[in-house]
């Protein structure tokens, strides 16, 4: 089985004071990047039509779709603009069990579905505006079991939910209204992480720019019943700081990155019960710097994106045992035999290691754009054969190998908006 997933959106960073401003550039690379090597540790990729490279070439404003390697089926979905099969800017990609694609088109400020890379079936909802049917901006785009349909409607500051690309059932949820009316159900500032759980709770990241909002909500479904926030602006017990992720255990733990407080906690239920928070500013063990993306595998370890200090951690529990780290990732993979596969993107290299003490390092590459090397690679995938995947971003290029030895070198790609060409590569994706 492959395992691959992106979270894309505004991910709870912090916005403001020229302090957060001059750190932006660096947390946004290493937490969009890592949360997809979180994610991957546990969310299966579902069943559909297998064999397909699906890339994410925004800079030409399109969606490619290849059989293999070799260019062969080789289809664009989109140009530049805001008709159809035109998008502006596209974020989010999401590919159901059907094989239908959906697209956040974030500049153009709708969402879009297609039966397939021909843009048959061509289904656009919203147009910018707050009205229904309206978005601003909406980043993330997700498919629940039952096929309705999330979006992240950042710049409105609220969750959409539809049944359908009709947009039945439009619900929203979210309004702004600062600080003077902030445990109002609804209010949210910035609403940035979100999770839903199978039994349809979702919990919502408040990073409230500006604001004394810095918090988190649980709500039972999309009409705000159950309203519960929690946390307050601060330091201490209780409070947050940019909240910028949270994940929710199998044993219904609530775990939070405190962005800004450069700490972990961990609740029982969203009263507080069990308050406990793991780390101070720095980059020793039990310490972190802006760590922005939290995940917790079943068997209840615990990794964190210490952003800053450009590396992954990971630990046995919240008392910090068995800390190990693993430096400057770029996006990662697990393979089916639980091997650990990155993009190690500055050093302009791929790394394979057995597990997280780094045992079995091997690394291949070095900068440059012949056979073997690397120009900033910024994806990585493994397939259920073994082959590697990785997406070339400077060298405009997707490559292809059968093992960490270079076997069987193949590259696709080079600079341009035509055939068999990209802008700057950023994710990919093989269904």
């Amino acid at each position: 089985m492959e395992y691959r997933s992106t979270f894309l959106g505004s991910n709870g960073f912090p916005k403001e004071g020229r302090d957060m401003a001059t750190d932006l550039g660096r947390l946004c690379r290493v937490s969009v990047l890592l949360a997809t090597f979180l994610a991957v540790l546990n969310v299966p990729a579902g069943t559909a039509p297998a064999g397909y490279v699906y890339v994410a070439d925004r800079g030409n404003n399109r969606i490619v779709r290849m059989n293999d390697m070799s260019g062969a089926g080789w289809i664009v979905l989109g140009t530049s603009g805001s008709g159809a099969k035109q998008f502006n800017f596209p974020r989010g990609l999401f590919v159901d069990t059907a094989g239908r694609l959906y697209v956040a088109d974030t500049e153009n400020h709708r969402v879009v579905r297609v039966n397939d890379m021909t843009g048959a079936g061509w289904t656009a909802i919203g147009s910018v505006g707050a009205g229904p049917q309206q978005f601003n901006k909406p980043r993330g785009v997700f498919v629940d079991g039952s096929g309705k349909i999330y979006v992240t409607d950042s710049g409105n500051h609220r969750i959409v939910r539809i049944d359908d690309m009709g947009g039945a059932g439009w619900t929203t949820f979210g309004t702004f209204l600062g600080g003077v009316s902030k445990d109002q159900p609804g209010n949210m500032i910035d609403p940035a992480g979100i999770f839903v759980e199978a039994a349809g709770r979702i919990y919502i990241a408040d990073i409230g720019s500006g604001y004394d909002l810095r918090r988190i909500i649980e709500m039972n479904d999309m009409t705000g019943a159950g309203w519960t926030p929690f946390g307050t602006w601060g330091k201490g017990v209780n409070r947050f700081d940019s909240p910028g992720s949270v994940f929710v255990d199998p044993a219904g733990k609530i775990h939070i990155a405190d962005t800004a407080n450069h700490r972990i906690v961990r609740i029982n239920d969203m009263n507080g019960a069990g308050w406990t928070a793991l780390g101070t500013q720095g980059s020793s063990v039990n310490q972190f710097s802006l760590p922005s993306s939290i995940f917790v595998e079943a068997a209840g370890r615990i990794y964190v994106a210490d952003a800053l200090n450009n590396r992954i951690v990971r630990m046995n529990d919240m008392t910090g045992s068995g800390w190990v780290t693993l430096g400057s990732p770029g996006s990662g993979v697990v393979d089916p035999a639980g091997k650990i596969h990155i993009a190690d993107t500055a050093n302009h290299r791929i790394v394979r290691i057995n597990d997280m003490n780094g045992a079995g390092w091997t690394a291949l590459g070095t900068q440059g754009s012949s056979v073997n090397q690397f120009s900033l690679p910024s994806s990585i995938f493994v397939e259920a054969a073994g082959r590697i995947y990785v997406a070339d971003a400077l060298n405009n290029r997707i490559v292809r190998m059968n093992d960490m030895t270079g076997s069987g070198w193949v590259t696709l790609g080079s600079p341009g908006s035509g055939v068999k060409q990209f802008s700057l590569p950023s994710t990919i994706f093989i269904r």
